[in-house]
C-alpha cells in the first residue's frame, strides 16, 4: 500500500471542502509548484538500480508565448517536460528547435525573453538579467550574432529591444546602452524612473518625476519615448485621468494608450501625436472584455467563459472599431505581428482585417507520462494527449534494472488515479490486477486514499464536507465510517487510511486541528488517540506523519513515541507519498527510519511516489520525458502486512468459500493453512507467488487434507507466506503479519451445515 504523492491529476479535491477545513487537508496535496525542501540531513545511498519508461501518447506542444516572425513564420515557447523552449517554423508544418544560449530558453538567472525584430529586419531574442551579475542580452532567433552588455548593480528598473538596454540605477537618470556600438547615452529630462518600458521595436516608454519643479518645489509627473534606433526622445502629455502612463504602443508618429474614465466608469482607447504631444483623443471601450494586450496591431481583447475558454477579438486603434472577433484559443502579439492558436491547435496569423486561415498546426511530441501509483511491481503511468488521458501499466522487473512496455490501460480520460496492490481505482472505477471489474459499484464522491479493499472519498454539500469510508465486497460496496464537518462548526475529517485504520482528525470551528486518532473502520474501536494542533499528511503502519510548523514528524500511534524528520522551508508540505521505511517529503526522499534523506529537485523530478524500495517521478532525458523508477537502498524492509479480506464470514456444507485477501508487498509461494478450534491443520491450500501482493479467488470446499467434509463449526485460516529477500535485501524472507505488524496473518470463517 502507498499514500499516493497528489498531483494535478491524482489530488485530493480540497475545493470541495471549507476554507478553515482545507488547512487541514492542505497537507495531503499539492499546493504548490515550489520547492521547499527538507532541512539538510544526512545523505542516504545512491539507488541500487533504475529503469525508464516511455510511453506512446502524443500530444501537441503547450504554447506557453507566440511570436510572429518577420518573414511570416511563429515562434512559440514551451515550458512542459519532453518540448521545453523555443519552436520555429517558416510554413506551419515542419518545426525545430534552434540551439540558443542558455538565457534564451529560461534556464539562467534572466527574465524570459522577448522576440522583437531589430531595425536591420532581423529577429532578436532580447532579455536581461538584474539579479546576480547584472547583464544585458541578444541573440538573433536564429541562435547567431549573441551579444551581452555588463550593467551596473543596483538597477531599479530595465527594458531590452535589439538596439540596446534603457536601464536606471537607484531609479536615477535613466542610461541606453547599445548593443551594436557599446556606448552609453545618458538620458536627460528627470529626476526620479518609476518605469521603463518598451514602446516599439526601437522606443522605450520611461516615466518618471521630470526635472522641473512646480510653483510649489513640488517635480510634475511626466513620460518620455526614447527612441534607441536615432537617439532621439520626445515628452508624452499626461493622459485625460491624470494617471501615470505605463504602458504604450507607437505606431508611426501616434503613440496609443489604455486609460480609464472615473466619470463613466468605462476604460477608454487614447492616443496623442508623439512630436509636440498636448492633448489625449480617447474612444470608450466594452466594460465585457475584462483582458486587454495593446499591440501596433490594434488592442487584443479576450473575455472568459467556463463553457467556450477565452474568446479573443482585435480593435482598430484609431476607431475602435472590431476588426475581427471570436477566435477561441489563445492570441499573443509583438511588434511584427499576431499569433493565434485555437483550441484545436491550428495555428493563424491574424491581419487587421481577419483572422484568416490556419498556417499549420503545433508539433506535436511525446507526452510528458505522470506515475500515478504502484501495483506491486506494475507502475501506473498517466499520458496526457490533446483531448484525453490514458492510463498505462509497465512491470519492473525484480532488479529493477529493467522494465516491460508501457500497457495501455484505460483511455477514459483518467484524472483521479490511486493504487494499492492489485486494486487501482480510475476516475472512482474499480480495476483489479490491470483490467476493469465489470459491474463493479463507481465510488461516490472523489477517492482521495486507498489501501487494500478499502477507500476513502470526499464530497461536498452545501456547508458540509464529508469523508466517508467503504469496503470493496465483490462488485459491491460497503460503507463503514462516514465523518463530517460544517461551516464554522467543530467536526471530523478522515485525512489517511492503511487498511482498515482511518486517521481521524478534530477539527475547531475555524478549522485548526485540536487532535488526531487512528480508527478501526470495521470495528468502531479508537486504537490511539493523540492531542494537538499538528496537521496529519499521511500514515503507513503505526506510523503517522505531521507537520507542527516547520517541523515535520513521525508519530508511533502504537508505542506513542514521537521523532522529529526535520523541518520544511514552509508550513506546508508539498506532495507528499509515504510508504514503508520511506518518504516523499517536499523535495527529498527520507529513509523514516534513520532519518537521512535524499535530494530530489524538481529540475530533476516530478510527480514522486513511492512504494516499499521503490520510487517513481517524471523526468527529461536525451531521447524525450519518461517516468524513472529507482530501486532504493532502503524501504521495504517491513514484514508483509495483511491490509484487507473479502470474503463470505461463513458458507453452508457443499458450498465454496471464496476469498481475496490484500498484502503490502509481493510474496513468493506460500499456502493458506486452516485450523480447527484445536489449532489442528485439517487443509493446506497452495497459494502462487504474488507480484503485487494480493491473492484472488482463493477457495475451500469445507473439505480436509483427506478429502472428506470437516465437521461444522468457526476454522481459522493462516496466510504462510514470505516476502521476496531477493527485492528487500534482506538474508531470508519474513512472514505475513496481521495489519498490526506483530500477529499472524489470520481470521476465522464459520461452516455451517
Amino acid at each position: 500500500m502507498t499514500t499516493p504523492a497528489p498531483t494535478d491529476l491524482r489530488a485530493l479535491d480540497i475545493g470541495r471542502f471549507k476554507p478553515a477545513a482545507r488547512k487541514l487537508l492542505a497537507g495531503a496535496a499539492a499546493l504548490s509548484l515550489a520547492l521547499t525542501g527538507l532541512a539538510q540531513a544526512p545523505a542516504e545511498a545512491a539507488p541500487k538500480a533504475k529503469v525508464d519508461i516511455a510511453i506512446p501518447t502524443q500530444r501537441s506542444i503547450d504554447a506557453s508565448s507566440s511570436y510572429k516572425l518577420s518573414n511570416g513564420g511563429v515562434a512559440v515557447f514551451s515550458y512542459n517536460r519532453g518540448s521545453f523552449g523555443w519552436w520555429t517554423t517558416s510554413n506551419g508544418t515542419k518545426w525545430s528547435q534552434p540551439k540558443l544560449p542558455g538565457w534564451a530558453i529560461g534556464v539562467e538567472t534572466f527574465d524570459m525573453p522577448s522576440l522583437v525584430q531589430g531595425a536591420d529586419g532581423k529577429d532578436y531574442f532580447v532579455s536581461f538579467d538584474r539579479w546576480d551579475t547584472p547583464r544585458a542580452a541578444r541573440v538573433q532567433f536564429t541562435g547567431a550574432a549573441e551579444t551581452k552588455l555588463n550593467l551596473p548593480s543596483d538597477i531599479s528598473d530595465i527594458a531590452v529591444l535589439p538596439a540596446g538596454a534603457v536601464y536606471a540605477v537607484d531609479y536615477a537618470t535613466p542610461t541606453f546602452y547599445s548593443f551594436d556600438s557599446k556606448a552609453k547615452t545618458p538620458i536627460a529630462g528627470f529626476h526620479r524612473v518609476d518605469g521603463i518600458r518598451s514602446a516599439s521595436n526601437c522606443q522605450f516608454l520611461i516615466t518618471g518625476e521630470l526635472e522641473e519643479q512646480t510653483e510649489d518645489g513640488d517635480y510634475a509627473t511626466g513620460q518620455m519615448l526614447f527612441d534607441g534606433c536615432t537617439k532621439t526622445s520626445a515628452l508624452l502629455s499626461t493622459l485625460p485621468s491624470g494617471r501615470p502612463l505605463w504602458n504604450a504602443v507607437v505606431v508611426s508618429d501616434k503613440a496609443y494608450a489604455l486609460d480609464y474614465d472615473s466619470a463613466s466608469d468605462k476604460p477608454g482607447l487614447c492616443s496623442t501625436a508623439v512630436t509636440n504631444s498636448t492633448t489625449w483623443g480617447c474612444h470608450p471601450l466594452s466594460d465585457k472584455y475584462n483582458s486587454r494586450e495593446l499591440t501596433k496591431w490594434g488592442l487584443l481583447e479576450n473575455t472568459h467563459s467556463d463553457k467556450t475558454g477565452y474568446t479573443f477579438r482585435l480593435l482598430g486603434l484609431a476607431d475602435s472599431k472590431v476588426l475581427w472577433s471570436s477566435l477561441n484559443g489563445q492570441c499573443d502579439a509583438n511588434f511584427t505581428g499576431i499569433v493565434c492558436i485555437d483550441k484545436s491547435n491550428k495555428v493563424y496569423l491574424p491581419t487587421t482585417s481577419s483572422i484568416g486561415k490556419a498556417k499549420g498546426a503545433l508539433p506535436r511530441v511525446q507526452a510528458e507520462p505522470i506515475p500515478a501509483g504502484f501495483s506491486g511491481d506494475k507502475v501506473l503511468i498517466i499520458g496526457s494527449g490533446d483531448t484525453s488521458n490514458e492510463l498505462f501499466t509497465a512491470t519492473v522487473a525484480k532488479n529493477g534494472k529493467s522494465a516491460s512496455k508501457a500497457k495501455r490501460v484505460s483511455t477514459k480520460s483518467p484524472g483521479v488515479v490511486l493504487a494499492s496492490g492489485a486494486r487501482s481505482w480510475v476516475n472512482g472505477s474499480l480495476y483489479d490486477r490491470g483490467k476493469a471489474v465489470s459491474g463493479a459499484k463507481k465510488l461516490p464522491g472523489r477517492a482521495s486514499a486507498v489501501s487494500g479493499p478499502y477507500a476513502l472519498t470526499t464530497s461536498r454539500a452545501k456547508s458540509t464536507s464529508t469523508t466517508t469510508v467503504y469496503r470493496v465486497d465483490g462488485k459491491k460496496l460497503k460503507k463503514l465510517r462516514t465523518l463530517k464537518v460544517t461551516d464554522n462548526k467543530a467536526g471530523e475529517v478522515a485525512t489517511a487510511l492503511f487498511g482498515s485504520r482511518v486517521l481521524v482528525t478534530s477539527l475547531s470551528k475555524d478549522g485548526t486541528p485540536t487532535k488526531h486518532r487512528v480508527l478501526d473502520a470495521e470495528t468502531g474501536k479508537t486504537i490511539a488517540t493523540r492531542k494537538s494542533g499538528e496537521r496529519a499528511f499521511g500514515m503507513w503502519g503505526d506510523e503517522v506523519y505531521l507537520l507542527k510548523g516547520k517541523t515535520v514528524k513521525k508519530w508511533n500511534y502504537v508505542t506513542g513515541k514521537v521523532k522529529s524528520l526535520g523541518h520544511t522551508w514552509s508550513n506546508y508540505v508539498t506532495a507528499p507519498s509515504v510508504s514503508d521505511g520511506v518518504a516523499y517529503l517536499s523535495g527529498r526522499l527520507v529513509n523514516t527510519a534513520t532519518g537521512k534523506t535524499t535530494d530530489f529537485s524538481p529540475d530533476r523530478a516530478s510527480g514522486v511516489t513511492v512504494y516499499n524500495n521503490k520510487a517513481a517521478y517524471s523526468v527529461d532525458t536525451k531521447t524525450g520525458p519518461k517516468v524513472r523508477v529507482d530501486t532504493l537502498a532502503f524501504g521495504g524492509k517491513s514484514a508483509p502486512r495483511l491490509l484487507g479480506t473479502v470474503a463470505d464470514a461463513s458458507f453452508k456444507k457443499g458450498k465454496t468459500w471464496k476469498a481475496d485477501f490484500d498484502l503490502t508487498k509481493p510474496l513468493k509461494k506460500g499456502t493458506l493453512v486452516i485450523t480447527d478450534k484445536k489449532g489442528k491443520k485439517v487443509r493446506s491450500i497452495a497459494l502462487p507467488a504474488t507480484s503485487d501482493g494480493s491473492y484472488r479467488n482463493v477457495k475451500w470446499n469445507g473439505k480436509d487434507s483427506k478429502g472428506k467434509y470437516v465437521k461444522p463449526g468457526t476454522y481459522t485460516w493462516t496466510i504462510k507466506a514470505t516476502d521476496d529477500p531477493t527485492r528487500t535485501g534482506l538474508k531470508k524472507g519474513q512472514t505475513a503479519k496481521a495489519i498490526d505488524g506483530k500477529k499472524a496473518a489470520s481470521g476465522t470463517v464459520k461452516l455451517k451445515k
